[in-house]
């Protein structure tokens, strides 16, 4: 951080009204945003040589409403109408697929904390999300191995994403309303006028005149901060994904499903099975994006123990990669989420962070340009609650496209996705689905 110094003469210094830091989702969101609403000059800064080399890019692609604050439930509600309505409004297919979450509980304290949460929810207007017996659990998912549960949660409105494909709409869109991005550029440190305001970005590609700057760089977030002589506590936190090679016996509609004894979850993403688990990484750089061999080992045991068909799936090593979210390093008496976009001690540097950035795209979206039903404060739902698992599972598997307020005039098909599922797994049991190795070609994914 350096403070103001004479202006020089004979330069040329490029400006902005806004510049961002960081050409992920979230700082693509907002560089959108600002340019729709109106602001005619910002700049993206990206260090990568294209958006989404941060976290964007390894997420696992998963969109919930059940959330235990208020906060992070009323901006995933309202984020759910935003990707109703993406495709429409940029341009782009957001790959939203309402297969729904599955949480599982294994004693009365895990289910009692679920069903606190669900109450949570419903007041902040999450109405889909229901309790399940051991016995329902075993109809919307078939292939976990339901001895020891004592029930759990399911929401049929939330599933899967394509975080890519929403940053691609997000970029083009934002391009196309005059926002410049500038990649392969590392920013370097601040300059302040003597009010304490951030007067220039000091980057590799040369000097930027700024307004105002906002703080994008998700789990680099505090490095950034920290040249602009600010403490900003949060820390990256290694996730890691374990992939399978092709394998057929789990259909892709089968909801991201998550055990809440540890987390352990896994989903289906073109052909493979995804299979995750929170650890607490032991190493000694924190951006340290490698993958444990030993985890890999711990955590398919645990899917072939919990998922007994995984017995006969076997791990993709060149697939697997790791991530990194972001971590607040202090507590509040509310969720950390609670502030969507905090701005610090520089008057004109914003910092958009979050507790849990595998649901980035989940939060991000301005509440003012979200719809809302006439004469209401809660954001509409794409269709109603039906009534039963069947009802649930059928409505599941209808396209997105429809009209969010209108729901779709039949709710049933002739082939469930239950019924896909339980046939699966039947046929997996008495053996006669041929197993999938490593001599099948690759399955290429975008994201």
């Amino acid at each position: 951080m350096r403070t103001a110094r004479p202006e020089q003469t004979g330069t040329s210094v490029r400006s902005a009204e806004v510049v961002i830091i960081g050409a992920g989702v979230i700082g693509a969101s907002v560089a959108y945003h600002l340019a729709h609403k109106g602001c005619e000059s910002v700049l993206v800064l990206e260090r990568n040589r294209e958006p989404g080399g941060g976290s964007t890019s390894r997420a696992t692609g998963g969109f919930r409403a059940q959330f235990g604050s208020e906060i992070n439930i009323r901006l995933s509600l309202l984020s759910r109408e935003k990707l109703l309505r993406f495709e429409e409004d940029l341009g782009v297919h957001p790959g939203y697929l309402p297969y729904g979450y599955l949480f599982l509980a294994s004693d009365g304290e895990q289910l009692d904390a679920l069903r606190a949460a669900q109450d949570v929810q419903r007041a902040a207007g999450l109405k889909e999300a229901r309790e399940v017996t051991p016995s329902e659990i075993e109809e919307i998912n078939p292939a976990i191995r339901t001895d020891g549960l004592v029930g759990g949660i399911f929401c049929p409105t939330d599933g899967f994403i394509r975080p890519m494909e929403i940053l691609r709409g997000y970029v083009e869109g934002a391009a196309r309303l005059g926002v410049r991005f500038e990649y392969g550029v590392e920013g370097a440190d601040y300059e302040l006028d003597r009010s304490g305001r951030i007067s220039t970005v000091r980057t590799s590609g040369g000097d930027v005149a700024a307004g105002e700057v906002v703080n994008a760089a998700g789990a680099w977030a505090a490095p950034v901060a920290r040249e602009a002589g600010l403490d900003l506590p949060v820390e990256p936190l290694r996730r890691q994904a374990a992939v399978t090679y092709p394998f057929d016996l789990l259909p892709e509609e089968m909801p991201m499903t998550i055990f809440a004894e540890d987390g352990f979850h896994l989903r289906v993403r073109d052909g493979r099975v995804l299979i995750l688990w929170p650890d607490e990484p032991d190493v000694a750089d924190h951006f340290d994006q490698s993958v444990d061999d030993a985890w890999l080992g711990t955590v398919f045991e645990m899917a072939r123990s919990r998922v007994p068909c995984l017995r006969h799936a076997s791990i993709d090593r060149e697939r697997c990669w790791a991530g990194l979210y972001t971590r607040w390093t202090h507590t509040h008496s509310d969720h950390p989420g609670s502030q969507k976009t905090n701005q610090t001690s520089h008057r004109n540097f914003y910092e958009t962070h979050y507790l849990e950035p595998r649901t980035l795209v989940e939060k991000q979206w301005e509440r003012h340009v979200v719809h809302r039903a006439e004469g209401s404060q809660q954001p509409t739902f794409a269709a109603p609650v039906a009534a039963t698992p069947a009802e649930d599972v059928a409505r599941r598997i209808t396209r997105h496209k429809m009209p969010a307020k209108t729901p779709p005039s039949s709710c049933l098909a002739s082939t469930t996705r239950i019924q896909r599922l339980r046939s699966r797994f039947l046929c997996s049991s008495a053996g006669t689905t041929s197993l999938i190795g490593p001599q099948v070609g690759r399955v290429e994914t975008d994201e």
